[in-house]
């Protein structure tokens, strides 16, 4: 299974580490730039993308948003 997380603020970033702890994170997306940066160093194996749009081009089994 991969799933994507839109929203990289703090619900999201607690989101990215269970779903990469559990293996199934693919791609976080977030229009601020330095937040994806630092998801970027510290889960390199995830894809970060600044509009989400492009996420739907991807081959994804399940998104979890995480916005105010």
């Amino acid at each position: 299974m991969r799933i994507a997380v839109i929203g990289v603020g703090d619900w999201g970033v607690n989101l990215i580490h269970n779903l990469s702890q559990l293996g199934v994170l693919s791609h976080a997306v977030d229009k601020e730039k330095h937040s994806l940066e630092l998801i970027s160093r510290k889960y390199p194996e995830t894809e970060c993308l600044d509009r989400f749009e492009s996420l739907l081009e991807s081959n994804i089994d399940a998104v979890a948003i995480a916005t105010p």
